[in-house]
């Protein structure tokens, strides 16, 4: 009887010590493969910020001397604080396209609504201005912004001014 107690002591004893190393195998197996290196980090896809845009959405094609011109532009793009935005107007045109270079000096336009162009704006945002015709002429206008420091221009428009009734 003693034998059978030893022997099965003995058995227990082996197959604590059989489930104690399969259970410290399985924790050093399971903790090395938290250490593994990744042999991949993911490609990050690239982020282009969007670019400002400006646009007139509200001016007419034609107005009478003397009379009120309400115009209308929109800037888009990312959120932020700008310091001009305005419409630059002349009778003289200024055809083409104007890159981010073209400063409101160097655009030919005499002539600016003066609501935004000088305080803190936030964009985007709708902007809106009024002017007068003085007299009778074709009008060429261009609406304007200024984001860190470069130049954002529409096409140019026409306004026929015509002689009042």
């Amino acid at each position: 009887m003693k034998k059978n107690y030893i022997l099965t002591v003995i058995f227990v004893i082996v197959v604590i010590l059989v489930a104690i190393g399969i259970w410290v195998f399985l924790v050093q197996k399971q903790a090395n493969s938290l250490k593994s290196p990744i042999t991949q980090l993911p490609t990050p896809v690239p982020t282009k910020e969007v670019e400002p845009a400006i646009e007139l959405i509200n001016l007419p094609q034609e107005a009478t001397v003397g009379a009120k011109i309400n115009l209308t532009w929109k800037v888009e793009g990312p959120s932020k604080i700008v310091k001009h935005t305005a419409v630059h107007f002349g009778e003289l045109s200024n055809p083409g396209e104007f890159d981010t270079t073209v400063t409101p000096q160097d655009s030919g336009y005499p002539n600016l609504t003066k609501d935004y162009a000088d305080g803190t704006f936030t964009i985007p945002n709708t902007f809106a201005a009024s002017i007068t015709a003085t007299r009778a002429a074709d009008l060429y206008l261009r609406a304007h912004v200024i984001v860190d420091g470069q130049n954002f221009w529409t096409n140019e428009e026409i306004i026929k001014i015509l002689e009042g009734e």
